[in-house]
């Protein structure tokens, strides 16, 4: 990713709309009372869908060489 890219998304961030409430302010959200393995297949099969949607193929990468960044708190990130 270049750096160019970079400050072009972040240039694109700088005028998203940002609220800040607290936790007794927000929506009540369902609560689906369900064994792990029931909740885990449920967000297997969103996962799926909206893959589907993007219209772009599963991954075929193995976990080992899986494209992630970790960030730690150590690290200056500015």
């Amino acid at each position: 990713m270049s750096d160019d890219g970079r400050k072009i998304r972040a240039k694109a961030r700088a005028n998203w709309t940002i609220e800040k409430k607290a936790v007794k302010d927000l929506p009540e959200i369902e609560v689906i009372d369900a064994p792990p393995n029931v909740l885990i297949a449920l967000c297997t099969q969103l996962s799926l869908q909206a893959w589907a949607m993007s219209g772009k193929p599963l991954p075929t990468y193995t976990r080992e060489n899986m494209p992630i960044k970790v960030f730690r708190p150590s690290d200056n990130r500015s």
